[in-house]
């Protein structure tokens, strides 16, 4: 269920940067950028309006846990931009490299409070043909 949900996930991830890229065709990357993150939060609020729960944010959560959104305002513009430069399927081909490291690296070490699950030849070889792959595509 969790891989086949995760695979659903790439598949929006597609869909939402060719949509934010082309919205960058007609606003520049922080127009496009705040016009993207004011949907998104109306329609977070529609969502929580309809499911009729109330929230409320715990005092104790680390606020370093807080800056995704701030993570996220860049994410946007930067692949709004790399659409236009680069094109749909290197930026995510390139973004989804760049994911795979970072969360090799938060696997192997548990950092952020994450379960270790440390490296082992099978992903070495999985890394390998991935970047094999990707370095194959940016010289295309």
């Amino acid at each position: 269920m969790y891989k086949t949900t995760a695979v659903f996930i790439g598949m929006l991830i597609a869909i939402m940067l060719f949509f934010n890229g082309s919205l960058n065709l007609f606003l520049d990357s922080f127009a496009s950028g705040v016009l993207i993150h004011t949907v998104g939060l109306i329609a977070v609020i529609g969502i929580l309006l309809w499911r009729r729960e109330e929230r409320r944010i715990n005092s104790k959560i680390p606020k370093y846990l807080m800056t995704g959104g701030l993570y996220g305002v860049f994410l946007v513009i930067f692949n709004n931009y790399s659409y236009i430069k680069i094109g749909a399927t290197l930026t995510l081909t390139l973004g989804l490299f760049g994911q795979m490291i970072f969360s090799s690296i938060v696997d192997h070490y548990g950092l952020f409070g994450m379960k270790e699950v440390k490296m082992n030849p099978q992903k070495m070889i999985g890394f390998g043909i991935v970047s094999a792959g990707v370095l194959m595509m940016t010289l295309a």
